[in-house]
């Protein structure tokens, strides 16, 4: 989020660079982002989650727990053997071509129930109290996203969810949804603000008609 922030804050004398230093930032940026990876992908491997079908974290070890859910486990029938030599954002990029359509819909899975905190093994209302506060809050975000002057504050709050979300869908999503705090921050700032500019046009709108008058 911060290195996205940059370019856009920075964006007028960037493009007072010369095509030589412009194409040297893009490279070092581009090679920052895949030794991150390839780092990050070596600590982790993700294809371990995918391989034993996990939607949530460790959901394949509690088969016999009242908290055991199918939908949140569905195993990959292969009998293919990843390499585990193989360096890991390879591993994750070959498990990517090879199983496409489960991979995607995984991934859409784990996604799905990080932002909209449903769970199978959440009662009904407390699942239904999900739905109705996140589309308060959804709304609230888009319209002050859409409100919002600021480029580089966009951009760093957008590139934040994207890159927590597309995490989640290479991973899992957790238990009591903990993984959705990194791009917390970012939502609640532009939904306090969208609250704020709606709240406004509602009251303007309201003194307009004089609907006050009418109730004195």
């Amino acid at each position: 989020g911060v290195i996205v922030f940059f370019p856009f804050y920075y964006k007028e004398p960037l493009k007072q660079l010369s095509v030589v230093r412009k194409t040297i930032l893009s490279l070092s940026f581009i090679l920052l982002s895949l030794l991150g990876a390839a780092l990050m992908f070596q600590k982790w491997d993700f294809t371990d989650a995918y391989i034993k079908g996990e939607v949530v974290t460790y959901m394949s070890t509690i088969p016999d727990s009242p908290l055991y859910k199918e939908e949140l486990h569905v195993p990959l029938n292969t009998e293919k053997v990843m390499m585990e030599s193989e360096v890991g954002i390879v591993r994750m990029a070959k498990f990517m071509t090879d199983y496409p359509g489960y991979f995607f819909t995984m991934a859409v899975k784990k996604v799905y129930y990080l932002l909209s905190f449903q769970r199978p093994y959440y009662s009904v209302w407390h699942n239904t109290y999900s739905v109705i506060w996140l589309a308060l809050i959804y709304g609230c975000f888009a319209i002050g996203y859409l409100k919002c002057s600021s480029d580089p504050i966009k951009a760093f709050v957008i590139s934040v969810i994207v890159v927590n979300c597309a995490l989640i869908g290479m991973s899992t999503v957790d238990w009591d949804n903990r993984f959705f705090i990194p791009m917390e921050p970012g939502i609640v700032l532009f939904a306090g603000y969208g609250a704020y500019k709606f709240l406004a046009k509602l009251k303007y709108y309201i003194n307009m008609k004089g609907y006050f008058n009418l109730l004195n």
